[in-house]
């Protein structure tokens, strides 16, 4: 007999990952694919699972959760990303990030009985977005079962439990991308970055530190080609006209004043030239 409420459940997911001394690149998380067979989702891919036992604030044999699964995916892996440091952009800021993680969802169910069984499978690939080059991809399951005890299930122990089990796999995915994300161009430019910000500058000088969003961008300095971003350069005290420039966006223009022994910094952020 199941009483209670018979909206679907809503999945608050908690990240688990604890900030590191990681390289402070960016990462977009692509849109996330159901694949799941069609007999664990019923052509409804908010549909994890059946209730086959009492749960004391649910109602109905179907367990549907509020969202796509393939969108709480998507989340977890941004959550996880941003919590264990690293600046985490959204699918339509593909060619502005150093890498884009996308992934599949293989599994993704939970019968809840006198067992409660899980089973969450994630394929996952991460990709550098200044080679195209995949510097890692797996897949990472978890599958096991629990007793509910003697309080029973609830709505609030079926979200806990899923997103335990959802946290480990996205953990697992990051554990294995992040020394690889620390052996690439882009960690190396963003640690080198830091260390010249925090040197001093030339006798003389002073320092410009120049980002842009896309990265990678091309920099001048009254029309003189300098370099690509991020740029910390040293150049005699004086005020310049700044440029920055990339393929299939308009230029970012201004004014920047660089004062002797002090550090100047400008963000540059151009748009997209709209192809018809």
């Amino acid at each position: 007999m199941l009483s209670g409420c018979a909206g679907p459940l809503t999945v608050h997911y908690k990240s688990v990952s604890k900030a590191k001394d990681l390289s402070a690149v960016s990462i977009v998380v692509a849109d996330v694919a159901d694949v799941r067979d069609a007999s664990h989702r019923a052509d409804n891919p908010r549909l994890i699972g059946y209730i086959k036992t009492t749960v004391t604030d649910m109602t109905g044999s179907k367990l549907v959760i509020d969202t796509d699964v393939a969108a709480l995916v998507a989340k977890a892996l941004r959550d996880e990303l941003a919590a264990a440091g690293y600046t985490v952009m959204g699918a339509g800021d593909r060619v502005k990030g150093d890498f884009v993680v996308s992934g599949k969802v293989s599994a993704f169910s939970l019968d809840i009985g006198p067992r409660d069984e899980i089973e969450i499978t994630v394929e996952a690939v991460v990709t550098e977005t200044e080679t195209g080059r995949v510097i890692w991809s797996g897949v990472k399951t978890h599958k096991t079962g629990r007793y509910a005890g003697v309080m029973g299930n609830s709505r609030e122990t079926i979200s806990a439990y899923i997103s335990a089990s959802l946290a480990g796999v996205v953990r697992g995915v990051i554990d294995e991308t992040a020394p690889m994300i620390e052996n690439t161009r882009a960690a190396y430019r963003q640690i080198e970055a830091r260390r010249l910000q925090q040197a001093e500058p030339e006798q003389g000088t002073g320092r410009l530190v120049i980002t842009s969003v896309p990265n990678r961008s091309k920099v001048y300095l009254n029309n003189v080609y300098y370099g690509l971003t991020p740029l910390n350069i040293d150049i005699e005290p004086g005020v310049y006209e700044l440029r920055v420039s990339s393929k299939s966006y308009k230029d970012a223009q201004e004014k920047v004043s660089v004062r002797a022994g002090q550090l100047t910094e400008a963000e540059m952020e151009m748009q997209g030239i709209d192809v018809k």
